[in-house]
């Protein structure tokens, strides 16, 4: 076993791992996609220190990653990465600084439990990289923490707060897939024009964003818009109707896009009529 460079444990009802895989150090690719009721990873997953995919898809009960993940140096794929909500485990668990360390992450990302408090701030800016040069990451999704379950005052958090929370989070321009779950902005970050490249984007659940960036002009290859419940989003920007690539677009539980993009009497209606595929309504 000793030897062992590939194990798959995919699709299976695990809770914990048992400690004994932390010693196959020869271990390249460890798969537990779809391991739904996974809640913790082993402590001393450092030491697989040739692990080179740790896939963790659709691990949905995955609580919070071991500190040390930053030193595998050798990881390429690391789909989920969540940050511990239990103050208990702060001691135990990665934060986003580790994740800084992975410069050659590649393919999908998805990062669980950001914050909107100045705690998470100071921690982002230690290098202002955390993402950036991870230039072989074509798929991001950023979720934030429920502001209910943050358990403070993150309501009445400075407005500037919130959005550096997002501002230290600039992926690589190549990015082409990025979704945005909770953040608690009335604006995006000042990154957000710059993804030019983008093909795929999904905003999901801001619910106190205003206004889109008027940047969103330039995404040229975008081709599948997804805006759902942000109720609070009062128009689409000028810049969409300058996008020929665009060919889906969903609002739904936006009552405001809503009604402004009603076929042929909304006020965004002009903006959006030259998309083929177009879905608005309201689902509970």
């Amino acid at each position: 076993m000793k030897h062992l460079r590939y194990l798959d444990l995919s699709v299976n009802a695990i809770v914990r791992l048992p400690n004994w895989i932390v010693k196959l150090q020869n271990l390249e690719t460890l798969n537990l996609s779809r391991c739904k009721f996974l809640v913790e990873l082993p402590r001393d997953i450092k030491k697989l220190i040739n692990l080179r995919h740790l896939i963790l898809k659709d691990c949905y009960q995955l609580a919070w990653i071991p500190r040390g993940l930053g030193e595998l140096i050798c990881l390429r794929t690391l789909s989920r990465f969540v940050l511990s909500i239990d103050n208990s485990m702060l001691r135990d668990s990665a934060g986003l600084s580790e994740l800084g360390k992975l410069k050659d992450l590649r393919g999908e990302l998805n990062i669980r439990n950001l914050r909107h408090k100045k705690d998470m701030v100071s921690e982002l800016n230690y290098d202002g990289a955390i993402l950036k040069e991870k230039r072989h990451l074509y798929s991001l999704t950023l979720h934030w923490m429920h502001i209910e379950r943050e358990n403070s005052n993150a309501v009445e958090e400075e407005s500037d707060v919130i959005i550096k929370s997002m501002e230290a989070l600039q992926p690589h321009s190549s990015l082409k897939d990025l979704t945005l779950e909770f953040y608690m902005g009335a604006r995006f970050a000042s990154w957000f024009h710059s993804l030019t490249n983008i093909v795929n984007l999904k905003i999901s659940d801001c619910t106190k964003l205003a206004s889109l960036p008027e940047g969103m002009g330039n995404f040229k290859s975008l081709q599948l818009l997804w805006i759902l419940a942000c109720p609070n989003l009062a128009s689409l920007p000028e810049g969409l109707r300058c996008l020929a690539s665009l060919k889906h677009l969903h609002i739904w539980n936006c009552p405001i896009l809503n009604q402004r993009c009603q076929k042929e009497t909304g006020e965004d209606w002009s903006k959006i009529a030259h998309i083929p595929k177009i879905s608005i309504g309201a689902f509970f």
